[in-house]
């Protein structure tokens, strides 16, 4: 996240560490402790944003990074039309934030499903799981997971997070019986009010929250997820989406553990 505390190993200049700069995205980085320069190899389709959409020249300083929590600055190589690759000079790692965040979410119709992917990533959630609850209408299915992975890497980019969003396989809501996190909360319309739950969040190192079709949690569902240890929250009066409940809920639980 932007605001997460970075541990430098190799510091550039003071003028370097308050800049920001054209972010990428890499497979992998080297360790944090280089002790010389790291010649590393762009993504074709990473060299062509650097080279055609931000025009970007030889020796421009540019940032990797892997999702992982590891950030790369270091400057730009370009040796003939295509061949494009950074001379990397530093590597900071950033800390994991607190608490990890998985959502359970029903999937939206059509487009919407990017859109709460988007958000997701936007918001903070480090783990997506597709939710195939009895009143869903899309039934999630592993084969498009490609397409949604792709646009939680474009979202990690645009956000400037350097922690990736993991997208599970899809479970059914019976499957969320077996979690352990510390914290298991389900958005309900109509949940027993518990004060303790925002001062839960604040110790837990670990939230998992479950967000039900717009057709809501059948009985059945919602007996389940309670005899299971999760707790009904709350998230407003009114009637949201999917995205956006799932969305707010994210970034409820970031701003009440917010450093």
């Amino acid at each position: 996240m932007a605001n997460d505390e970075v541990r430098e190993q190799r510091p550039s200049s003071a003028a370097d560490a308050d800049r920001s700069y054209p972010r990428f995205y890499a497979q992998a980085l080297p360790a944090s402790n280089i002790d010389q320069d790291v010649l590393l190899d762009l993504d074709p389709e990473e060299a062509r944003h650097a080279t055609r959409a931000l025009r970007l020249e030889h020796d421009s300083p540019i940032e990797l990074i892997d999702g992982s929590g590891r950030i790369a600055r270091g400057r730009l190589q370009l040796a003939g039309k295509k061949a494009v690759s950074v001379a990397i000079e530093a590597v900071v790692v950033a800390p994991a934030p607190r608490p990890l965040i998985t959502i359970a979410s029903a999937i939206p119709k059509g487009s919407r499903a990017e859109d709460l992917i988007d958000l997701l990533v936007q918001t903070g959630a480090d783990r997506l799981v597709p939710l195939d609850a009895e009143r869903s209408v899309v039934h999630p299915a592993a084969g498009r997971s490609d397409r949604w992975h792709r646009r939680a890497l474009a979202g990690l980019k645009q956000s400037r997070r350097v922690h990736g969003m993991g997208i599970d396989s899809p479970a059914r809501p019976a499957d969320l019986v077996s979690w352990s996190q510390p914290l298991r909360l389900f958005a309900d319309t109509q949940p027993k009010v518990e004060a303790a739950i925002d001062e839960s969040m604040q110790e837990a190192a670990e939230v998992a929250v479950a967000i039900g079709p717009e057709g809501g949690w059948s009985d059945a569902e919602r007996v389940r997820l309670l005899d299971a240890g999760w707790q009904p929250w709350s998230l407003g009066a009114t009637v949201m989406r999917v995205e956006t409940a799932a969305a707010t809920a994210c970034a409820v639980i970031r701003y009440l553990t917010r450093p």
